[in-house]
């Protein structure tokens, strides 16, 4: 009897081994409400790569690969060399490709890195049998590798006259080509033709993505993120600033140091401290560029944190202000996380980070290009504040983190929908088949 009953089959980088998609962590529950069998296949990882997050009991879950992922990636590029003179990615995006040798490359190497990732799954996949089952659900947690997986394993169940839907995520990296540094992502036509519902986590990306691509508009909608619901911590005395992302480039944390340098020179502040959650190639330079500027103030750098261990930081540690001033984001989840404690948020108008950083409500939010004396302005006006107006904003912040990424709310808004959607699965030709 396989009436109501339903699969879920989620396609993760890396999650619940090694880092990566953290807050999976908070939204995976919520799916075993909905479905009857759910199924995690990690498909960007190491072979060896350890669990570190939980998962329910009742949810199966694997490590796809077979080697390490510098080796699948090396034999991927390979291969997409090999291909390039008669090679799957020219047929779909033909026109995008003409003339550019490099996003050529680029693309025969994403269509053989995805159908290996396909291969890999299959093998697991192959195991269960989906028959007795009245729909499959594939859900990519990327609009990018994870969801071209995911098209040619629709096909395949498909062509096994199993229905099967295919719903993907998308972030930031996955959404806005001009990130990239060839203003270029690979297949979006045929991605956007292959799923079922794409879901962009900022409605700034959903305009975006659904404006380049107007043919396939009504099938693209946003789908906030959100974090737990903790309780908002409080002030003790010292102006404490905390940021958290990974220490790169992008996320232009030297802006923070240099804004933090010029507020020594303000009278009637209180003391301010610096915490940095988060990892990164320039770590180490980062932290020798504070060192070299802020000697005059409590500086801390914790490393890499997982999600249980940031929400563990608000809970027992006071922080005054959160600060974001990257160059290029998607929807912030730091910032929805800092935002659930009451921590009012100075950031830069970077993506969907508007969405959040909403003026006199949960903060402030200033220009991307803002300079080191205008940022230390606003660092020094969150300082100045009286005690009854930053407590209200305090309270503002976590209000408007209730109504609109609160976690529980949103992945339980988001499970339903993709486990009672009425589209139909038909069969037609495939459009995959000459891409395996």
């Amino acid at each position: 009897m396989t009436e109501n009953r339903k699969c879920l089959i989620i396609l993760t980088g890396s999650f619940p081994y090694a880092d990566g998609e953290p807050y999976l962590e908070c939204e995976i529950s919520k799916h075993v409400e909905n479905f009857e069998k759910i199924i995690i296949l990690a498909q960007e990882t190491d072979a060896d790569a350890p669990q570190t997050r939980e998962v329910p009991e009742n949810i199966d879950f694997y490590n796809t690969a077979k080697r390490s992922k510098i080796a699948g990636r090396a034999s991927d590029l390979v291969r997409g060399i090999v291909h390039m003179p008669f090679g799957a990615a020219r047929k779909i995006d033909g026109t995008e490709l003409s003339g550019s040798p490099v996003k050529s490359l680029f693309a025969e190497y994403f269509v053989q890195r995805g159908a290996r990732q396909y291969r890999e799954c299959m093998e697991i996949l192959k195991e269960y049998d989906f028959s007795r089952f009245a729909e499959v659900v594939l859900y990519s947690y990327n609009f990018f590798g994870l969801a071209y997986s995911g098209a040619l394993i629709k096909n395949d169940l498909v062509s096994r006259g199993i229905k099967t839907l295919l719903f993907s995520r998308a972030h930031g990296y996955d959404v806005y080509d001009y990130t990239n540094a060839l203003n270029y992502l690979p297949l979006r036509r045929f991605l956007l033709g292959a799923v079922d519902e794409l879901f962009v986590c900022s409605g700034f990306g959903c305009k975006y993505i659904a404006g380049k691509y107007p043919e396939f508009s009504g099938k693209i909608s946003v789908s906030y993120l959100g974090s737990g619901d903790f309780d908002p911590g409080s002030r003790d005395g010292v102006f404490r600033v905390v940021s958290c992302s990974r220490v790169v480039e992008e996320k232009k944390l030297h802006r923070i140091v240099d804004a933090l340098e010029l507020t020594k020179y303000y009278d009637s502040i209180p003391p301010i401290s610096w915490t940095h959650i988060g990892s990164g190639k320039d770590y180490k330079k980062i932290k020798a560029y504070s060192a070299e500027r802020l000697g005059f103030m409590e500086v801390n750098f914790t490393g890499g944190l997982r999600n249980s261990q940031v929400y563990e930081y608000y809970r027992n540690n006071p922080c005054s202000l959160f600060m974001n001033t990257s160059l290029s984001e998607g929807l912030p989840v730091s910032i929805m996380e800092a935002a659930s404690f009451g921590i009012p948020v100075l950031a830069t108008n970077a993506g969907g980070t508007g969405e959040i950083v909403i003026d006199g409500i949960t903060g402030k939010l200033v220009d991307k290009n803002i300079s080191a004396e205008a940022l230390a302005e606003e660092i020094v006006r969150f300082a100045r504040m009286s005690e009854a107006e930053y407590s209200a904003l305090r309270a503002s912040t976590r209000k408007y983190w209730e109504e609109h990424f609160n976690a529980d709310t949103n992945y339980k808004e988001f499970s339903r929908h993709i486990a009672n959607t009425d589209k139909l699965v038909t069969e037609k030709e495939s459009q995959y088949a000459a891409y395996q």
